[in-house]
């Protein structure tokens, strides 16, 4: 899921940008935007649906397995790295072997079976006006900072 923002207003922010070396440049977008994806990322969890706390008992004998509820939520992180335009920042799910939110895209997008909640899409749309006006202020405060 790939949703663009059209932003008003980042003529200044760009010029201000192409003065700086590349390495700064992305240091300054990186710190800068990291303050208005947390608005989009708490709007995110705030969306994101929460299962029930459960106990499992997987075998005679065992003892039970205690599940809380609300894992998707917590998976929920900001991640940022390179591109090959330059800075790429997002909200999504943490992933790997340690975290068992490996189904956020099956709630999002939806399956065969399981309807799509759109979650993600819904906090973009209502956020992304603060987070655009927050991401140019911190992006100007950043550069500000570095010159």
């Amino acid at each position: 899921m790939n949703l663009v923002m059209r932003w008003v207003g980042i003529q200044e922010v760009k010029r201000r940008l192409q003065t700086l070396e590349p390495k700064v440049r992305n240091k300054c977008l990186r710190k800068g935007m990291r303050p208005a994806i947390k608005i989009m990322l708490n709007r995110a969890r705030q969306l994101a649906p929460k299962g029930k706390s459960r106990t499992f008992v997987a075998h005679k004998g065992y003892s039970p397995i205690q599940h809380r509820g609300g894992l998707l939520k917590r998976a929920i992180k900001i991640v940022s790295g390179r591109s090959r335009k330059g800075v790429r920042i997002s909200v999504m799910w943490k992933r790997g072997a340690d975290n068992d939110a490996f189904y956020g895209a099956f709630v999002n997008e939806g399956t065969k079976k399981i309807r799509a909640q759109k979650f993600l899409e819904q906090a973009f749309r209502q956020t992304a006006r603060q987070v655009q006006s927050t991401a140019i202020t911190s992006i100007l405060q950043e550069i500000e900072s570095v010159v």
